[in-house]
């Protein structure tokens, strides 16, 4: 009787040792770019919950405005109530700076920018929020534009550069565009949908330029053709408190460039 013996082919000592090494360096491997497959957790935007009050000059009437940021949805009050949703943004974006305080010891210009005060209070994700502004130096007017729309959203005359009414043309259009003097421009398009943006310096220098070359104390209230141009616009500029409406076939030669000007800005914000 024959006896079979079943013989089981096992690796050697050292070939063992082997795949044991090699599955560790190929785990080594292949752990960060399964760390990098993972999607990284996304915090969520933080609740802000504000009120600001915008004042011209000591016992000026202050303009109010409020604000809530809760998830996605976004409710304003005041001179925000056009455009809470970039407000919010705003707001998120500066969270860390509104729960700040200035610091006492830096070192500002001694530049003065205005009268203007503002003061806001609430809170973010909870944290209070107790922030006063003006713009008696180079550091307060820094911290004043870094708000942006939160502060000159009011567009109050003293911030405003000027304000732009265009309407007509084949496609009956109806575009409204301020500009503060910071650089904040707010477009309001026939529909009645709202974009902000800030101007590049370069923009803002040439619009400043272009309103004050027009010597608008010295232009008439009213241009206008005899005949209307068939599809034609009319403009109406606003600025330092004087109204000038004009249209065209009729466009006098002051107001030719700051309407190219503006006509650019509605085109849209800058790249």
């Amino acid at each position: 009787m024959r006896t079979i013996t079943k013989h089981t082919h096992a690796l050697p000592r050292r070939g063992r040792r082997r795949a044991v090494v090699l599955a560790a360096v190929t785990a080594a491997f292949l752990a960060p770019a399964a760390a990098q497959a993972a999607p990284a957790a996304t915090a969520p935007p933080p609740d802000v919950t504000l009120s600001l009050a915008v004042t011209d000059a000591p016992g000026a009437t202050p303009q109010t405005a409020t604000l809530r940021c809760r998830g996605s949805r976004a409710v304003a009050g005041g001179y925000l109530a056009r455009v809470p949703a970039e407000a919010c943004l705003q707001a998120r974006g500066l969270a860390a700076f509104l729960l700040s305080q200035p610091d006492p010891n830096r070192i500002c210009t001694d530049i003065f920018g205005g009268e203007q005060t503002a003061k806001v209070t609430g809170s973010v994700n909870g944290r209070r929020v107790q922030r006063a502004f003006a713009r008696r130096n180079g550091c307060e007017i820094a911290d004043w534009n870094r708000m942006g729309l939160l502060l000159d959203g009011a567009m109050s005359p003293s911030r405003l550069l000027v304000a732009y009414h265009r309407t007509g043309g084949f496609a009956g259009l109806d575009d409204r565009l301020s500009v503060a003097t910071s650089g904040l421009a707010i477009h309001t398009a026939r529909d009645g949908s709202t974009e902000v943006f800030t101007l590049p310096a370069a923009d803002l220098g040439e619009l400043e330029n272009a309103l004050e070359a027009a010597n608008f104390p010295a232009l008439n209230d009213t241009y206008l053709p005899q005949f209307p141009v068939s599809d034609g616009f009319k403009y109406t500029l606003t600025h330092r408190g004087k109204t000038v409406l004009t249209a065209d076939g009729a466009v006098p030669a002051a107001l030719e460039t700051p309407i190219a000007v503006l006509n650019r800005l509605l085109a849209g914000p800058p790249a």
